[in-house]
């Protein structure tokens, strides 16, 4: 997922959590390390992370079944608190509860019920 270039924040997804790093930068703008302004844990395996491109949302996905509570697809977004300045995300909600699900692309329109890939990607040339 390309990272937030309005606040400088990049999400990344891994072995249980969700998180958002923000690079720390010299005077000469050399990346000297990072921050980590917020963590959302879960449990498993994230596998895809991917921006919502009809909202400001994160969609990100979590691989497993039945056994994993957290399985499936998942939206979220980055919340700011104005007042004192830190990160985090905000509640996040499963628009899809399907076992084993390992990436995830909004199509504009299109659903394909019952279809089975191990890896997906809605690609197009046309910007909206």
């Amino acid at each position: 997922m390309p990272g937030d270039d309005v606040n400088a924040l990049l999400p990344a997804v891994g072995d249980e959590a969700l998180r958002a790093y923000r690079l720390v930068t010299n005077s000469s703008g050399v990346i000297t390390g990072f921050s980590r302004p917020s963590t959302l844990s879960f449990t498993g395996t994230g596998h895809d992370l991917q921006p919502d491109c009809a909202s400001e949302d994160i969609l990100h996905t979590v691989g497993g079944d039945a056994g994993n509570p957290d399985h499936g697809m998942w939206k979220i977004r980055l919340v700011h608190d104005n007042v004192t300045g830190a990160w985090s995300f905000a509640s996040p909600t499963r628009p899809h509860d399907r076992y084993f699900t390992e990436s995830s692309s909004r199509l504009p329109d299109p659903v394909r019920t019952g279809a089975k890939f191990y890896a997906a990607r809605f690609w197009s040339h046309v910007l909206p």
